[in-house]
């Protein structure tokens, strides 16, 4: 079985990894999902896989005991690559399985039904995979039920692409506020000081004091006119 790539690959794997559910621990929201799946087409094995690059990963998985399998022997590969349902009524007659080693193996695949699971920007990440070891028929109400379902789990891959975003927009309006914040105290800095030295080489007298009157500040002409020094000055009642 060759190894299948849609032309928008790249796309793809960048919304797939940004989504980061690559690699992470069974959720019940998935697990429902693909139980409700074996429960009502009457099927042994249930999915929600995710294409990889190399790989077809299950996030959720019934009647199957491994996480992953390599992406050029998936039978969702297809429908990532098609965007649209992939149902195999035998799997021994099509040309595109025939010789695949999960259908030439003892009890293998014969029947596979898969649901495109797209993001927001309608590239598909994965699919809602249903599997039985003998061959049959999917009837139009069998296929609108799994349909409902993948709407489901797509529904909550676009809750998490919004969760992200806000996240990144509350990230990247902190940072504008701490630069902002930064820039302002840098001016008031460089203002400070460039106050500071014209208050300093004036030759007027210049003195700040407080609401009781005392000495905050007294520059040099201020020294040389009253004959106080700015340290004898400073705190001291004005009068």
């Amino acid at each position: 079985m060759s190894h299948l790539l849609p032309p928008n690959e790249n796309a793809r794997l960048a919304a797939l990894n940004e989504l980061a559910l690559l690699d992470t621990p069974n959720e019940p929201v998935f697990d429902r999902i693909t139980r409700l799946v074996t429960v009502l087409l009457g099927v042994p094995q249930s999915t929600i896989t995710l294409i990889d690059s190399d790989r077809q990963w299950f996030k959720s998985q019934v009647g199957i005991n491994i996480s992953e399998t390599p992406r050029d022997v998936a039978f969702c590969a297809y429908t990532v690559l098609e965007a649209s349902p992939l149902v195999v009524k035998d799997a021994l007659q099509d040309e595109r399985f025939a010789t695949n080693p999960f259908v030439t193996r003892p009890d293998g695949i014969r029947f596979y039904a898969g649901i495109p699971l797209k993001n927001s920007q309608g590239l598909v990440l994965g699919s809602l995979c249903a599997m039985d070891s003998k061959p049959r028929q999917l009837s139009a109400q069998e296929q609108a039920a799994l349909q409902d379902l993948a709407d489901i789990v797509t529904g909550e891959i676009h809750l998490r692409e919004r969760l992200i975003k806000e996240q990144k927009n509350s990230i990247a309006t902190q940072k504008a506020l701490t630069e902002l914040h930064q820039s302002l105290e840098q001016h008031i800095e460089q203002r400070t000081r460039e106050l500071n030295l014209v208050i300093e080489s004036a030759y007027d007298a210049y003195l700040s004091i407080d609401a009781q009157e005392r000495v905050l500040d007294w520059n040099r002409a201020a020294e040389s006119i009253f004959g106080w020094s700015r340290k004898e000055a400073l705190m001291r009642p004005l009068t």
